[in-house]
């Protein structure tokens, strides 16, 4: 309510100043709105963010480190019946592509499902690579099996 003067007539900065305040009240409450949408939306691009970077990386380690680990067997080292050139023989016939290959993610076949279940399909999917390199290499994936450490102390 305007404050009247001695006159008794409101002053019309009053009246403005009521509508401005209203007008920087909506603005705060769309603001405040559009803040949220966009918060919303980086939270889920974290999140996918998150998850994509996780299966990447470990499909891309599982992946190399058996790659990385044949390409540089020194075979003038090994006799010639060692079990791991025999093993490098049935790598390479694996044909196990580089990590970086579209062959590997599963999100390009996957395209329309939600992200959960594309990530589930990418652990399904490098598990499966990795069982079939430790039935067709068991010495090498013995070797380059990642041990967890104990934490029992004794």
């Amino acid at each position: 309510m305007p404050l009247t003067y001695s006159d008794g007539e409101p002053r019309d900065y009053e009246e403005a100043e009521e509508n401005y305040f209203q007008q920087i009240k909506n603005k705060a409450a769309k603001i405040g709105f559009a803040d949220g949408v966009a918060d919303g939306r980086d939270s889920v691009f974290q999140k996918g963010f998150d998850l994509g970077y996780k299966d990447g990386f470990r499909t891309s380690f599982e992946i190399e480190k058996f790659r990385n680990f044949f390409k540089n067997i020194n075979k003038s080292k090994l006799e010639p019946d060692n079990c791991l050139l025999r093993e490098k023989e049935e790598f390479d016939k694996m044909n196990l592509k580089e990590s970086t290959s579209p062959d590997h993610f599963q999100y390009t076949k996957h395209k329309d499902e939600s992200l959960t279940s594309i990530s589930q399909k990418q652990n399904q999917y490098i598990d499966h690579v990795i069982d079939e390199c430790e039935h067709t290499l068991p010495n090498s994936a013995a070797l380059l099996k990642c041990q967890a450490k104990s934490t029992n102390s004794v």
